[in-house]
């Protein structure tokens, strides 16, 4: 069977309150299962790892890798778990660094989360509601897994892919170093220093480069206008586009339309 057809698919979600010692396993799943702890703790055993999990955190178990899980004695969890899989969870997955050999993760915004997770099994077990609220409760649940995962794990090099992949998806909107720097919860003078580590120049320069790039792919594959292009690249007018453009390319919008012709 291949997992990989569809891009995200929930297959199942449930919400359990166990009893002391309440066990599962050793077993396998087919799909992708998460377990997010609302409150309590239990053990989680893969292989020669073990681990406690306890409320505010959740487990991972992929596919066809053998598991065990178990309730504690004396406070026995409570959680929402959702099997899921396709193309889009594998990517989800290794974005919010839970691919490899990582297994557990925190999440913030406690109360908000599980209040989501809630709805997500309630929408799921009503027939009424589409598979795109399904889909959406559950990116709204991930989120809440990668603001973490960013904060603790990654360092300089997390915020700077971060902030790098924020502007190359962002650039053609009206977007300044400001917004980068709140977009991934650091200030100016720290996004400046990770800019010049490892990109060599600053966030204002990242961004403009990223537009020039934006511009010359228009300028080579498209009819538009320099005008058309340079608001669709993120230039506010086309006299401030022109300029940029020629200090990086060294001739103008319409001379480098004209040499690529």
């Amino acid at each position: 069977m291949n997992r990989r057809k569809e891009g995200l698919k929930i297959y199942y979600c449930g919400h359990e309150e166990c009893e002391p010692g309440h066990f599962f396993g050793p077993a396998t799943r087919a799909h992708y299962l998460m377990h997010f702890i609302l409150r309590g703790k239990g053990y989680y055993q893969i292989g020669d790892d073990n681990y406690t999990v306890a409320s505010g955190e959740a487990f991972l178990i992929k596919p066809d890798e053998l598991t065990f899980y178990k309730a504690d004695l004396e406070q026995p969890w409570e959680y929402v778990w959702v099997a899921f899989g396709g193309e889009e969870a594998e990517r989800l997955l290794e974005a919010y660094q839970l691919s490899g050999k990582r297994y557990v993760c925190s999440w913030l915004d406690i109360g908000e989360t599980t209040d989501r997770l809630l709805k997500l099994c309630g929408a799921y077990f009503d027939s009424s509601r589409s598979r795109e609220e399904l889909t959406g409760w559950f990116y709204l649940i991930f989120s809440a897994i990668r603001k973490e995962a960013c904060e603790n794990e990654k360092g300089d090099m997390g915020y700077y892919t971060e902030a790098e992949k924020y502007v190359r998806h962002n650039c053609g909107y009206d977007i300044h170093v400001n917004d980068i720097a709140n977009y991934i919860g650091i200030d100016r003078t720290y996004l400046f220093k990770i800019f010049k580590k490892y990109a060599g120049i600053s966030p204002k320069q990242y961004l403009t480069a990223c537009r020039i790039s934006t511009a010359r792919d228009m300028l080579d594959n498209t009819p538009l206008s320099v005008t058309e292009i340079a608001l669709s690249s993120g230039f506010h007018d086309s006299s401030v586009f022109c300029k940029n453009f020629s200090k990086e390319m060294g001739m103008s919008p319409v001379k480098y339309r004209k040499r690529n012709q």
